[in-house]
């Protein structure tokens, strides 16, 4: 380390403005990719919730020995569980998120023995899938992939 000089105090100016230039440049850079990060956990916490969501109306089926019936509801933003005509759980869809499936009226069927019909359920922003939950049609356990 040196010695300053008695005229010495410090930082120039023209130091100075170099470190803000490249601070706010590494930032620039940085920024876009820490703002995408928390819209893809949102996106990956909801279907898999989802999941969840779906592999527990199934093992209630199995274990009551009744149909349970997932409904997915984009006009009311949710999606609910339930049994015969009373209504179990609801997981709420994110405000700007929705969800389509292949499965008439949007509804997936538990059967009393725990059986499904194999489908996707897609999550979308502005109309694009960005992720989707594959509920397979051997075992109806659901298996989440997200997109871009």
């Amino acid at each position: 380390m040196r010695q300053m000089k008695a005229g010495e105090r410090g930082w120039t100016l023209i130091e100075l403005i170099m470190v803000i230039i490249v601070l706010g440049w590494m930032f620039s850079i940085t920024y876009p990719a820490f703002a995408t990060m928390g819209e893809r956990t949102e996106r990956q916490f909801f279907l898999g919730a989802l999941a969840s969501e779906l592999s527990l109306a199934q093992t209630e089926a199995e274990s009551r020995e009744r149909e349970v019936t997932v409904i997915l509801d984009n006009a009311r933003k949710r999606i609910t569980v339930s049994q015969g005509t009373k209504r179990q759980r609801m997981l709420l869809i994110p405000p700007k998120y929705a969800v389509t499936s292949n499965y008439p009226s949007n509804q997936i069927i538990f059967r009393d023995t725990g059986q499904v019909r194999g489908g996707t359920i897609w999550l979308k922003r502005e109309g694009k899938p960005i992720g989707k939950v594959v509920v397979h049609v051997a075992s109806g356990h659901p298996k989440v992939e997200l997109g871009p």
